[in-house]
């Protein structure tokens, strides 16, 4: 099974990392198996105080003074964040990911730079079919522009290495075109 290592506060400013099984809490139940920071057992009551919220059955403040999390959770996808009040963060634009900016959570577009250093290679077939090798693609993006007027053939190998990435893009007029495994 998958760890990943997750940042805990002990409380009076401290942190430590500690390593986890990403199947952890899978199963797990508030009031038997769910503990807070100080290893006491969470119950519902508790979390929500660890949270800094009151009674989900509609209040409108916490104990802290923020907003309860019937009054944060307004929308279908909603998530909860804290910075120093519990607060909303509205489900992301399609075609978006969750990041941390400044250290909280915020969407934004994922930036091709951040998942490849290399440029996109652009590929050009003018044939009405051609046979594409593995050879051909770099590691990355590889744009195939075909540039064909009638309906175009294009055949990708079937063996390509990892991280090979092929879109394939009609530049003439509406130019039909297939693309088969060689």
């Amino acid at each position: 099974m998958a760890r990943v290592k997750v940042k805990v506060e002990r409380g009076n400013g401290l942190q430590q990392v500690v390593t986890i099984d990403t199947q952890a809490t899978r199963g797990a139940r508030l009031g038997t198996d769910v503990y807070l920071p100080d290893g006491e057992v969470a119950t519902p009551p508790t979390f929500r105080s660890w949270l800094g919220l009151s009674s989900t059955s509609g209040g409108s403040s916490s104990s802290s003074g923020g907003p309860s999390l019937s009054s944060v959770l307004t929308t279908k996808g909603d998530l909860v964040t804290r910075d120093s009040q519990v607060q909303r963060l509205g489900i992301g634009p399609e075609g978006r990911y969750l990041r941390s900016s400044s250290g909280l959570p915020a969407w934004a577009q994922i930036q091709y730079s951040e998942i490849n250093d290399t440029p996109p290679q652009m590929l050009v077939q003018t044939d009405a079919s051609k046979d594409w090798d593995a050879d051909d693609f770099i590691k990355g993006l590889n744009i195939i522009r075909v540039r064909y007027a009638g309906a175009a053939t294009v055949r990708l190998p079937t063996t390509l290495a990892v991280g090979r990435i092929i879109a394939v893009k009609a530049e003439l007029g509406t130019a039909l075109v297939t693309t088969y495994e060689a």
